[in-house]
């Protein structure tokens, strides 16, 4: 029993230790909504909901990465690549402004070419100025609440992990699954996962090229603002999520329900898949321009650096040596 959970070093291993933060990361995301529903008030903007949401979760997550990475790791904190926020205040805004790229996405632009969707109103209207300000200003505050936590956690601490045990492109893609598996809301299916996939693998290209999560963390906090706080869309259960402007689907049944719950609507992926594949390519060539070529082969120091090149040729020198003297 020893030897299924502990590694030859005394730590818990990678599997326990990932599988019970990620568990632990629910619990307090849980909590933290429990917090926010005491104090919001149905159908009116609540900053003061937002602000308890926001020292609630933002707390909570810091204390359990930091208990995590510092006692279970038993690695350095910077290998979260959380440093100052001012030192990387640049990074934020970068990574806010690829929404003009992300966003919106394909499928969005399709719909209205097709004819699928169109503007049927603003809460402006419906609310009043001041209220609909109030929304905006809400929504804002619930989206950097849940891009930071999302971002320290998932582009953080786990990958973090898997970056130092596996090559960086064998990590991004076991850490799309898990941020993928984690958006089980309204029930899982294959294109939520593949969907997700992909955006994961964008907020590691900014993580990896800008040397911190807070590239991610705005890229993360724009993109969840702008699909609820300012478009909103037309659904099921009828309203519009006090989004500023309220778009009707015109052929709901066919944009929204899947042909299998398991498969889910696989047809948007490849839009999503072609605007984050863009996205990273201006990445990768925005960075050669740089000189910060990233070796997809490597892995993670523990300060969450890459590993430099010439300590990967070593490995795999020594490594190929190791098989021809067998």
């Amino acid at each position: 029993m020893h030897e299924i959970f502990r590694a030859q070093d005394g730590r818990f291993r990678l599997f326990w230790r990932l599988l019970s933060y990620v568990v632990l990361f629910l619990v307090v995301g849980l909590m933290a909504n429990m917090i926010h529903s005491f104090f919001a008030q149905p159908d009116s903007p609540s900053l003061v909901a937002e602000f308890a949401f926001a020292v609630g979760f933002i707390s909570g997550i810091l204390g359990l990465t930091y208990l995590y990475r510092r006692r279970l790791d038993q690695r350095p904190w910077s290998g979260m690549t959380l440093s100052s926020l001012w030192k990387h205040r640049i990074d934020l805004v970068m990574g806010s402004t690829w929404v003009l790229i992300l966003m919106p996405t394909p499928l969005v632009v399709l719909a209205f070419a097709v004819g699928q969707a169109r503007i049927v109103g603003t809460e402006v209207a419906d609310s009043g100025v001041l209220v609909s300000v109030l929304f905006v200003l809400a929504g804002l505050i619930n989206s950097f609440v849940i891009g930071f936590c999302e971002e320290l956690a998932m582009r953080g601490y786990v990958f973090q992990n898997l970056g130092e045990r596996y090559p960086l492109w064998l990590a991004t893609l076991l850490n799309g699954l898990i941020f993928g598996l984690l958006h089980f809301w309204g029930g899982l299916n294959v294109a939520v996962v593949l969907s997700m996939m992909a955006l994961s693998a964008v907020f590691v290209a900014l993580r990896l090229y800008a040397r911190s999560i807070w590239a991610a963390i705005g890229l993360h906090t724009i993109f969840n603002w702008v699909y609820t706080s300012l478009l909103g869309f037309s659904s099921n259960e009828g309203g519009y999520g006090h989004a500023l402007l309220h778009f009707e689907v015109l052929d709901s049944e066919a944009a929204t329900a899947p042909a299998n719950p398991v498969l889910g609507d696989i047809g948007s992926v490849l839009p999503n898949l072609v605007a984050c594949g863009v996205i990273v390519l201006i990445l990768l060539v925005w960075n050669q321009f740089r000189g910060r070529r990233i070796n997809w082969r490597a892995r993670l120091e523990s300060d969450g650096s890459v590993e430099a090149e010439s300590r990967v040729g070593e490995e795999r020198c020594f490594t190929v040596g190791l098989l021809r003297d067998k």
